[in-house]
């Protein structure tokens, strides 16, 4: 059957909810149809409130925005199709602009097989334990040019150890040069954390790891998949199989934060 966008919505904020969790950094609070996110980390895609419904309750949103203003750190409302004009007012209240970009939400449907081409050439894809957390979180710090410290709270052994998380890396001779995480919930696997080098960029190595993420949720039971990409990431998912089924605009406190 096809993936929703309302069901790939609840399963981010289910897996956000967990993952905040096991890492000790924050917290995930739902209400009304809406949830609020607080990681602590200086980005806003990381700190705010995200509708798993678009006409989840406006109080409800408006108390949710303010809870994570009030930790004072960089935040956002990522607002999707159908949203009321009265969220959207709330957010332009409480000093948020409209940013320039949106985040696409992509599915891969239950029934659909997807097209990244397996094993490109070099590359040797192996699934990382919980005592590898400093390993997947230096590459995952390369893959996205992040700080390393933030790559570190976000990438945890706790984390890895969720039994309901996947994390994997490429590695080209014994170089860790390609990382993705998954996650399973209710029938669906959400694709995570795709980055690869600069230095190996457009040889497949994306492709490839989020193949992999699909296949062995497949395995493990789920059908569909999901996932938000970014303005590079989002031809190399279409190639896979995945369509964008919702385009979700943000409301940051930050001048023009990067999207996830």
């Amino acid at each position: 059957m096809p993936t929703t966008a309302d069901a790939a919505s609840s399963a981010l904020i289910k897996t956000m909810h967990d993952w905040l969790g096991a890492a000790g950094v924050g917290w995930v609070r739902r209400r009304g149809g809406a949830a609020a996110m607080f990681s602590g980390w200086p980005v806003a895609a990381f700190n705010g409130v995200l509708l798993a419904d678009a006409r989840a309750d406006l109080d409800a949103v408006r108390e949710l925005l303010d809870e994570v203003a009030a930790t004072g750190v960089a935040h956002a409302l990522f607002t999707r199709p159908g949203t009321p004009a009265a969220t959207l007012a709330a957010a332009a209240s409480r000093g948020l602009r409209r940013q320039p970009f949106t985040v696409p939400l992509m599915v891969l449907d239950d029934r659909a097989q997807p097209a990244g081409a397996l094993s490109p050439s070099g590359l040797t894809v192996r699934r990382v334990e919980p005592h590898e957390a400093a390993t997947l979180s230096a590459a995952a710090a390369r893959g996205f040019e992040m700080p390393l410290a933030l790559a570190r709270q976000a990438i945890t052994s706790p984390v890895l150890g969720l039994p309901e998380l996947r994390a994997y890396v490429g590695e080209v001779d014994g170089d860790v040069v390609a990382t993705a995480m998954s996650y399973d919930h209710e029938a669906l696997t959400g694709v995570y954390m795709v980055s690869t080098v600069p230095t190996h960029r457009g040889r497949g190595f994306a492709a490839e790891m989020t193949t992999r993420c699909v296949l062995e949720g497949r395995r493990g039971g789920a059908g569909g998949a999901y996932l938000q990409a970014s303005e590079m990431g989002e031809a190399v998912y279409a190639r896979i199989g995945f369509r964008t089924v919702e385009r979700w605009e943000t409301w940051s406190s930050q001048g023009s934060p990067r999207s996830r």
